[in-house]
């Protein structure tokens, strides 16, 4: 028998679900001490039944520690076939509760900025008009923090701004529309005033700029760079449009972001659009899904909701 044979075999025979329980939930809390209470067990009854797993699999699946335990690299690949198989069994006690007439299943959406502020609302109104019973949370966060839940199976779909290929092998992308990055400041922000401005101009006042990790810096950096005008020195981070909007009200800043996330404000004159173009292209946004994995009725109901409301509403924004 192959070495390959011989694993499926001893993964399949071997380890049970009290097994993948264990290591899910000391991946999850990271102490021994700390699964055995949510487990309702002794600490010598978790290390018991983990030093049987690592026998069974012949080798380490955490390192002790003295703050606690950390999976092995052993370790993180037997954990992430536990969350898979317990996010299989989610979805499928979802699909048998939507087959017996229960209460229309429940899904979790993982959500980007740019898609908050109109795409989100309208479409679960939209998905709720057809489906009162369900039941949806809504996650938002950093794209790491999104892809990581998309990936372990918390969350169900992701929408909002795509990832480059090289981040997107276990993933379907599907763009849905392209989104404009435009420059806003304070409402009285005194380059308003200004006909024109050169890039220059910008960098001497004050900014709030998004994480480096964000394809929006990127998309800054590339554009300081071609105007070899250097980067703003005054800066606020931050990525929390609920903070960046209370700072714009508070104090004469500068930002770029998403069309769709500032449009409602600039419309209202709570923020104000600066008559300049950093000649950006616009950026693909769509939904994010794991490559094979099964979905329930609620989740594609919840995909075609956000796909005609796009359609609808977001294909050519004004600008």
């Amino acid at each position: 028998m192959s070495g390959t044979k011989a694993i499926e075999r001893m993964l399949s025979t071997q380890i049970k679900m009290r097994h993948l329980t264990l290591l899910r939930v000391l991946s999850e809390s990271g102490s021994i001490s700390a699964a055995a209470e949510q487990m309702f067990v002794s600490q010598p009854a978790v290390s018991k039944s983990l030093a049987e797993i690592e026998s069974i699999l012949e080798g380490k699946l955490f390192h002790r520690e003295a703050r606690g335990v950390v999976p092995t690299e052993l370790g993180e690949i037997v954990i992430h076939l536990a969350q898979r198989i317990y996010a299989e069994i989610a979805m499928t006690a979802q699909e048998i509760d939507h087959h017996r007439g229960g209460l229309g299943g429940s899904l979790t959406l993982g959500s980007f900025m740019v898609a908050l502020p109109s795409l989100v609302p309208e479409a679960l109104a939209m998905f709720y008009r057809d489906n009162p019973q369900a039941s949806v949370s809504v996650i938002t966060g950093t794209r790491e923090r999104l892809l990581q839940g998309l990936a372990s199976g918390e969350i169900d779909l992701v929408v909002g701004r795509l990832v480059e290929a090289t981040q997107a092998q276990q993933l379907e992308q599907e763009p849905i529309y392209y989104e404009p990055i435009v420059l806003v400041s304070s409402a009285n922000h005194p380059l308003l005033l200004r006909e024109r401005l050169q890039a220059q101009d910008l960098v001497s006042h004050q900014w709030v700029l998004p994480p480096s990790t964000s394809v929006v810096f990127v998309v800054l950096q590339m554009f300081f760079s071609r105007e070899n005008c250097g980067a703003p020195e005054r800066v606020i981070t931050s990525q929390d449009y609920s903070l960046i909007r209370g700072l714009m009200q508070q104090m004469p800043l500068i930002a770029a972001l998403p069309w769709q996330v500032v449009r409602e404000d600039v419309q209202t004159g709570v923020l104000g659009r600066l008559p300049f173009d950093i000649d950006s292209p616009s950026l693909p946004v769509g939904i994010m899904t794991m490559k094979g994995r099964r979905v329930t009725p609620s989740v594609m109901r919840l995909h075609t909701c956000i796909k005609e409301v796009a359609r609808q509403r977001f294909q050519r924004p004004e600008v």
